[in-house]
């Protein structure tokens, strides 16, 4: 089973762990909780919580363009910015040659 430690919580704050922003989650999962005393840590998980990392995006992206000069662009881009999302702090917009 490949896992990766996430950190350790000592005793004297046994309620939370804070994950930095922008920690890369790669293909787990899961968030396994594992209680550990002096002699050993417990090979069964204490609790399980599965999630799910989902990237929030916009959607109906438009481009009103009002420059008709060949290879120039002037006016007013929109969208419909992601729902729900409290996280999201700003929306930047990219001139690019790939969208990945």
């Amino acid at each position: 089973l490949p896992i990766s430690l996430l950190g350790s919580v000592p005793v004297s704050d046994p309620r939370s762990l804070s994950v930095p922003r922008g920690t890369d989650v790669g293909n787990f999962t899961l968030i396994l909780l594992y209680m550990k005393s002096a002699l050993a840590e417990q090979t069964t998980p204490a609790a399980v919580l599965e999630f799910t990392d989902v990237a929030p995006s916009a959607h109906s992206v438009a481009l009103q363009d009002l420059d008709l000069d060949l290879g120039e662009v002037g006016g007013q881009i929109y969208w419909v910015p992601p729902s729900g999302v409290p996280a999201v702090e700003q929306q930047s917009v990219y001139f690019a040659m790939d969208p990945s």
